[in-house]
């Protein structure tokens, strides 16, 4: 077992469904799994300027009895080999299985696995982001105390009913947030 550094990282933590890749009910194989455009690219800029890339899930599939936890671990281990395909790099992958309405701590926008990431990487929040579709992903990037960019990617914030937050930015995909977040960074 590797010395964890006590140097803190700054994260980028990703939304996975219409963030990295495309917006699909219900996920249940790899085959459904469609890389966005860009979002190779957009990680390597991330990975290049030394951010942990972390994607924080909520993936319902699991309580419904679609998938098994398994699977979905095996989906995002065939993600992450064909983004290292094109040199981008994902850091690690947390996943709530929980449907809506449990009330578990860890389904966005709750903080239980942005709070488990914080413990096992040593992430230094202040300089971290959250980058997701959704409204929901910008409510968990604000109660987290990061800063956050939706993209105009997957439902591109039309989540507005259930929270109505304001991103720090907003950003027209993957590669276009990488660049601003290094931006902001320099």
């Amino acid at each position: 077992m590797g010395v964890r550094s006590k140097v803190k990282r700054p994260a980028v933590f990703l939304d996975r469904d219409g963030t990295l890749i495309e917006q699909f009910d219900e996920i249940t194989d790899f085959s459904q799994m469609r890389i966005l455009r860009g979002v190779p690219e957009g990680i390597r800029l991330l990975n290049k300027s030394r951010f942990l890339v972390i994607v924080v899930t909520n993936q319902p599939v699991i309580g419904k009895g679609l998938v098994t936890k398994k699977k979905v671990d095996e989906m995002h281990m065939a993600l992450s080999a064909q983004l290292k395909e094109e040199g981008a790099f994902i850091d690690a992958f947390y996943v709530c299985p929980h449907r809506y309405g449990e009330n578990c701590a860890c389904r966005k926008p709750n903080l239980g696995l942005i709070e488990a990431a914080i413990q096992e990487h040593g992430i230094d929040v202040p300089s971290s982001f959250f980058v997701g579709d959704d409204m929901r992903d910008i409510e968990t990037g604000r109660r987290a105390k990061m800063k956050t960019i939706l993209v105009e990617t997957g439902n591109a914030g039309r989540d507005t009913r259930y929270f109505n937050v304001q991103p720090d930015e907003v950003a027209h995909d993957l590669v276009a947030a990488a660049e601003s977040i290094i931006r902001v960074r320099e």
